[in-house]
């Protein structure tokens, strides 16, 4: 019975409004890379194959700075600003104790972040797509 409850919060975390949002914001900045670099570099096939790899990178690359936000990698970043603002006020304490603290009250938030690269690298998906057939049918 708990296996079931297992994949049922998975499909839960999957299919969510937080990542269909970000899916949207995903593919909201990927075509307007897309689109800025096919203008700028002159509306041709080559500019066809820069603007989807700039826009393919984009994605990935969004893909990649949420993972390392979900994975905690900034958190020693966030909990020092933190204490450094804290310490500067009137009453000079810390806002946080410790990282690992700041990262035990993170986890629940956390938790149903887990597949957000996941959003970003499916809106990408049709760039990285369109850029290997255009990129074979100009090139090769």
């Amino acid at each position: 019975m708990e296996e079931f409850k297992e994949k049922r919060s998975v499909r839960k975390d999957l299919f969510n409004r937080r990542i269909f949002i970000r899916l949207i914001v995903g593919l909201v900045i990927e075509y307007g890379v897309f689109v800025l670099i096919y203008g700028i570099n002159g509306w041709g096939i080559r500019a066809l194959v820069d603007g989807l790899f700039v826009a393919a990178v984009v994605g990935i690359g969004l893909a990649s700075f949420s993972f390392l936000t979900y994975s905690g990698f900034f958190d020693t970043i966030a909990v020092g600003t933190a204490n450094l603002v804290g310490i500067m006020r009137r009453e000079g304490k810390k806002k946080y104790d410790s990282l690992f603290d700041y990262k035990e009250m993170k986890k629940p938030k956390r938790a149903g972040n887990r597949f957000a690269p996941l959003a970003y690298l499916v809106a990408s998906l049709p760039m990285i797509i369109l850029f290997i057939v255009f990129y074979s049918i100009n090139y090769v």
